[in-house]
């Protein structure tokens, strides 16, 4: 059932955020359900993100605290299940711009050791209460991403790098949830590998860790191997004590960072800031500042390290090269950079001025700009950091049963975002969030009926926009409840100056009859054109029609007018031969053939008997091909409908003959 208890998750935060005495146990007191539900709705952000999570820059990569005995990060001390809540809290909170990583620590038999469960029992009224919280725990641990990707050249983990980590999709392979680490060699190093200087300096090298018990040690070559290989610039760690904060190894190819800040500015530099504990003073809050200089030769050598580094760019990375399809890399961010539907763009305006925006169903042929509209809008109701908090976007690679509908949905509707408390005294604040269910006509009838209710339940609280390409999928009740908008597709001359920007953006040499082929193709899909422009550019030096009809694998017009002549004045059997030499030797499909066919058709001059043959002959054609009849048995087929059509056009002009 969507009945449940509600779960105030901004009121859960602010608690956890108030601190007035950390050693007064009383001030910090959280209910089983509290837990349960934090647990819960990490959980579903931890599965949507990849076991290799990846984010862009600037991002700052944070370590574990420097030498603190009972450190709350290494889940032993008396606010452990404090600390994890509030990490888990900016988890939900912050989805897009808080990763967490799981380390060795968050593993059953770690946290049982150093105290953690031990913690929970005297904390907990009974042993039972204690041990599910402790459970509920590891299970959240089980779903956290174990490594992270930065810009695409720098990769972070806990531990290290293993004799198993032959690619990054390696890491992506691994299944979660992930109860027993060691069962998994690559996960294993991950969470406990540990650098080390032996061997050969020429030679990758990796020895048992008899420090650890487990895993392995890693030489400085098999860093500079594993770098190369993997296609980074740099590796971050967090697996190891260091007196500075920080410590650099491999010719700064990797980075122990305990206790350090690493920063990592849009351009890939990175940089280096130690943190120091301030005094904590009677009424003051814990503060953390920038370190200046060091006591010590060891400290003031790692201090002039980054002074160095920030000045002759040994530890920074190239320039991040965006590696997003042009689809993406060009697709509009405001409502004013849309190229149509001009009188959608108009309404859903006005709506977002009187913040009185209804739930919404887009629906029209892909490639039209729904997606792109409904996400331009959400960007002018929202800041930046609080879409991640505000919007929740599934697409079609998410599950669309029930559960989804019963668990992720209602979880996100069913709370209220931090902002919504500045929302209530200020007018430019959005007072509700927004869920988007892109390719909603995936969904199941039982998930839709179930998706009803909650439309119902909690419109004050959040909004919908449902997107399709099929109305007729989408349930009558859902319909009513939505202000439907059609994205009719795109026209040609409305296209063109989209298609112009990028051609000069990316400086692609383009001709006019390679501009008229992407409109041809396209049918009014935006995408499409894009993507037929990104795949030919990246394949030839100049976009012409012959290079966009070869890139994506269909015959020229050209060529589908001599076709059309050898099948209106060659013998049957010369037909075939003919067509077999033209298209299918050079890879053409017969499916594609049939739909420049049927074109063509309309534009032959014949009688309406005649055009009826061949329309009605390729339908059926394409019909066979769709249950999988041979290609040879139906081109047989096309032809036959080309001679009958033949045939009535002989009859017409020998009737036309004698009435005269």
């Amino acid at each position: 059932s969507i009945e449940r208890k509600p779960f105030e998750i901004e009121k859960f935060c602010k608690r956890l955020l108030t601190v007035k005495n950390w050693k007064d146990l009383s001030q910090h007191v959280y209910t089983r359900f509290e837990i349960f539900s934090v647990c819960d709705l990490v959980i579903d952000l931890f599965r949507r993100e990849q076991t290799l999570a990846e984010i862009a820059p600037p991002v700052r990569i944070m370590g574990i605290p420097g030498r603190l005995r009972g450190s709350r990060l290494q889940l032993s001390g008396m606010h452990t299940a404090r600390f994890l809540s509030q990490s888990h809290n900016f988890q939900i909170v912050f989805p897009r711009q808080y990763i967490l990583l799981r380390g060795n620590h968050e593993t059953r038999v770690i946290n049982f050791r150093y105290g953690f469960r031990h913690e929970l029992l005297r904390r907990q009224r009974s042993q039972q209460e204690a041990n599910d919280i402790w459970e509920k725990f590891n299970d959240a641990f089980s779903y956290m991403p174990l490594a992270c990707l930065v810009g695409m050249k720098i990769l972070c983990m806990h531990g290290g790098i293993s004799p198993e980590l032959v690619s990054l999709d390696a890491i992506r392979m691994i299944d979660r949830p992930l109860t027993d680490v060691n069962a998994i060699r690559l996960a294993q190093d991950l969470l406990w590998a540990d650098p080390d200087d032996f061997g050969k300096s020429h030679v990758a090298e990796f020895i048992h860790n008899k420090n650890r018990g487990l895993s392995v040690c890693f030489n400085a070559p098999a860093v500079n191997d594993a770098c190369r290989r993997l296609s980074v610039s740099m590796i971050v760690r967090a697996h190891q004590m260091m007196p500075a904060g920080f410590k650099f190894f491999a010719d700064r190819k990797l980075c122990t960072n305990r206790g350090a800040v690493l920063k990592v500015a849009a351009n890939g530099k990175v940089s280096i800031m130690v943190m120091k504990k301030s005094k904590l003073l009677p009424g003051n809050k814990p503060v953390s500042e920038e370190v200046t200089k060091f006591p010590g030769q060891s400290e003031y050598t790692a201090l002039a390290d980054i002074e160095a580094a920030a000045k002759i760019g040994m530890v920074s990375t190239p320039a991040v090269v965006s590696n997003l399809p042009w689809v993406e890399k060009y697709r509009p961010s405001k409502l004013d950079e849309l190229v149509a539907h001009e009188q959608v763009v108009k309404t859903l305006t006005k709506f977002i001025d009187n913040r009185t925006l209804p739930h919404l169903l887009f629906y029209g042929p892909p490639g039209t700009g729904k997606t792109t509209t409904v996400l331009a809008a959400a960007r002018k109701m929202y800041t930046p950091v609080m879409m991640s908090s505000m919007v929740l976007e599934l697409n079609a690679s998410d599950e669309r049963g029930i559960d989804v509908v019963r668990n992720t949905i209602v979880n996100f509707a069913q709370t209220k975002g931090l902002h919504s408390y500045t929302s209530a005294s200020s007018s430019d604040e959005v007072p509700f969030k927004m869920v988007i269910l892109d390719e909603a006509d995936a969904m199941t009838k039982d998930a839709q009926n179930a998706l009803r209710r909650v439309i119902e339940k909690y419109t004050d609280n959040v909004r919908f926009c449902i997107i399709c390409n099929y109305l007729a999928s989408i349930t009558p009740a859902i319909q009513s409840r939505c202000t439907r908008f059609r994205f009719a597709p795109l026209d040609q001359k409305l296209i063109v100056p989209r298609l112009d920007f990028i051609v000069q953006s990316e400086n692609i040499k383009m001709t006019s009859d390679g501009r008229e082929a992407l409109l041809t193709v396209s049918n009014g899909d935006m995408r499409t054109v894009i993507n037929t422009l990104q795949s030919t550019a990246m394949s030839f030096d100049t976009v012409s029609e012959s290079t966009v009809y070869q890139c994506i694998g269909q015959p020229t017009p050209k060529e589908m007018k001599q076709v059309v002549s050898i099948l209106l004045n060659d013998s049957a059997k010369k037909c075939m031969n003919l067509i077999k030499t033209k298209l299918f030797d050079n890879g053409y499909a017969l499916q594609d053939v049939i739909t420049h066919l049927h074109d063509l058709a309309f534009t032959l001059d014949i009688p309406d008997a005649a055009m009826s043959a061949i329309v009605t002959g390729l339908g059926e054609v394409e019909e066979n091909l769709a249950s999988g009849c041979s290609n040879e048995t139906q081109l047989a087929a096309v032809v036959a409908a080309f001679f009958d059509a033949k045939r009535l056009c002989v009859k017409e002009m020998k009737q036309a003959g004698t009435e005269k």
